[in-house]
């Protein structure tokens, strides 16, 4: 006799708490970004502690919190990659003054292992890498992702339409940080600072591009035997620049941009950290073309290092931008 057994159900609903689905977005905020997590609850309660140390209002707590954590972290940072960078580039130059004196055409001798070999020997001797230039991003933006996550869990979140966050501060309800801003001037000073720091970054990678270029033709720094003891004047020429720096710079004005369209719907709480990190990024970037500042925090000096380093980054942008065609003197 055959006995009746009952069908047995499988639930596929992602939110069944049966069966884990890691790749929804539920559980990428409850793992990563849960309120009760050590680095989230160091945000939130760190900034409650600044609020009532200083008796600031919230607007201006996150503000100065913000100004003081970003000198403390991203301005050490910084520094430690204009130091290494400068390394990197002077050990770059006095490679190719070397190999300069090789037959052949440099340009070529540039992509043989030999030079390859030789920089990475002299990079080792001045204690600097070229990967190294890459800590200040790695260690600013999980920071950066951390303290949005927690300002973001302060405001209050809504995970799925059935799981609520509350704010874990209470008091930005009353001060009008959960909502979206109504100030267009903030809006627009984020955009600025975002597209600034973007195109700053950029101008600097093609005059280091247009400088390297003339000293490899230059006979007098070919001349040096082994590492050049003067400035090289520069005369700049465009760049004819690589799918890979076109990239990179689409990527940055794109992603100022979708930070700026984001900030229109976010918490104003999120804005105004934005906005002030991008400022104080913009400063810190700006600080550190001056070559009084980089002899203060002690950034070796290279041998392509302009006197001037605003006005030459103002010339490279009339060199390289056909919208600037028209502002381009006869003769720089």
């Amino acid at each position: 006799m055959n006995s009746f057994q009952p069908r047995r159900l499988h639930c596929f609903i992602p939110s069944c708490p049966l069966k884990r689905n890691f790749n929804s977005v539920n559980v990428f905020f409850t793992e990563l970004f849960n309120p009760s997590h050590y680095h989230m609850l160091a945000v939130t309660e760190g900034l409650k502690l600044f609020q009532s140390l200083t008796g600031l209002t919230w607007t201006s707590s996150i503000v100065l919190s913000t100004l003081l954590l970003r000198t403390a972290v991203a301005f050490p940072l910084y520094t430690y990659t204009e130091k290494n960078q400068a390394l990197v580039s002077r050990s770059f130059l006095s490679t190719i003054a070397i190999h300069a004196k090789q037959p052949g055409d440099i340009s070529r001798s540039v992509l043989h292992q030999s030079f390859r070999v030789d920089f990475m020997k002299r990079c080792q001797a001045e204690g600097c890498h070229p990967l190294k230039s890459a800590a200040f991003g790695l260690i600013q933006l999980p920071l950066w992702i951390t303290v949005t996550s927690g300002l973001r869990n302060a405001c209050g979140l809504w995970v799925s339409p059935v799981i609520y966050w509350p704010p874990m501060i209470p008091e930005f309800l009353a001060n009008g940080l959960t909502s979206p801003t109504h100030s267009l001037a903030l809006v627009a000073l984020l955009t600025t600072a975002n597209l600034a720091n973007s195109e700053l970054a950029h101008l600097r990678r093609l005059y280091m591009i247009s400088a390297t270029e003339f000293a490899t033709k230059d006979p007098q720094f070919l001349s040096q035997r082994d590492s050049p003891t003067e400035s090289v004047p520069i005369v700049l020429c465009p760049v004819k620049q690589s799918w890979q720096l076109r990239f990179v710079h689409s990527l940055g004005i794109f992603g100022g941009l979708l930070v700026s369209a984001v900030s229109l719907m976010a918490p104003s709480a999120l804005t105004v950290f934005w906005c002030t990190s991008s400022v104080h990024q913009l400063l810190i970037n700006l600080a550190h073309l001056l070559p009084r500042v980089r002899n203060t925090l002690r950034v070796p000096t290279s041998y392509v290092d302009p006197k001037r380093p605003y006005i030459t980054l103002w010339l490279v942008a009339l060199q390289n931008y056909r919208i600037l065609t028209s502002l381009r003197p006869k003769k720089l």
